[in-house]
Formats: structure tokens, sequence, C-alpha cells
């Protein structure tokens, strides 16, 4: 696949955990969408990350990384709303 596809991909996916970050569950290996079924690989580094199933797709290096911050500041935001709900409610 062309990097400007794995590109867009990306930045779907980007957008997504941003517009509704309750929706993504993180576990040790993957990160599944509730909402869509989508399961992501994201363990083993940038070159690693990707689409794990309905199909694979490697993000590669470059929007590995981008995808490996946004996944950063998924972690963040949802560990903050689950351990501290006082403080998610100061932050909204």
């Amino acid at each position: 696949m062309p990097k400007e596809a794995k590109g867009a991909v990306v930045d779907c996916l980007i957008k997504a955990m941003m517009e509704r970050p309750d929706d993504f569950e993180i576990g040790e290996l993957t990160m599944k969408d509730k909402k869509t079924e989508i399961e992501y690989w994201i363990s083993g580094g940038w070159t690693c990350y990707g689409v794990y199933k309905p199909y694979l797709l490697k993000f590669g290096f470059t929007h590995g990384r981008r995808f490996g911050k946004a996944l950063v500041d998924l972690k963040a935001y949802q560990t903050i709303h689950k351990t501290c709900p006082e403080r998610a409610n100061a932050t909204a």
C-alpha cells in the first residue's frame, strides 16, 4: 500500500481516537476500536504498529511514530479519567 494511503488510514484513526477516546480498549499487545471492531497491533515499537484485524497493514516508521504519539496521549487520557474522575471533570 502506498505511503499516502497509510497516512490517510492513520489520519482517520488519530481523529477517531481524539473524538471518541472511550470507544478504544487498550490491551497489552493490541488496541480495539469497539465501534468498528478493528484491532490494531501496538506492541514492538513504531515499525510494528498497524492494523491487526480484519486485515494486516503495517503503518511503517513515519506513520507508526505519529500513531505511537496519539496512543500515548490516549492512554494518558484514559488513565486520568479512570483513576481520578474528579480531576477529569476539572479538565473538561
